[in-house]
Formats: structure tokens, sequence, C-alpha cells
């Protein structure tokens, strides 16, 4: 077996508190939004911000 990547996904009640949060502690700063259309096909937008 080969991992060739990997996600991990939060769901959380304060979006801009809990970005902050990661900012702060992960210096993540990126913006991403993701939605799978009827047929499956999955769209990803991000953002990559500098801290």
């Amino acid at each position: 077996m080969q991992i060739t990547s990997s996600a991990v996904s939060l769901t959380v009640a304060d979006v801009p508190a809990s970005s902050k949060f990661l900012a702060r502690h992960l210096g993540d700063t990126d913006r991403l939004f993701k939605v799978t259309d009827p047929n499956g096909v999955r769209y990803e937008l991000a953002s990559w911000v500098s801290p």
C-alpha cells in the first residue's frame, strides 16, 4: 500500500475564531473551499495568504 495524500476535515461552530487559532498555533493561513457537484466532480478553491 502506498499512501499518496491525506486530508483532515474539521467541523467547527466559529470559523473565524478557529482560523485565528490555527494561524496562531500552526502558522496556517490557507483558505480552502471544496464542493462536489451532483456528477461527482470535485471543485477546490484555495487561497494562500502570507502570515
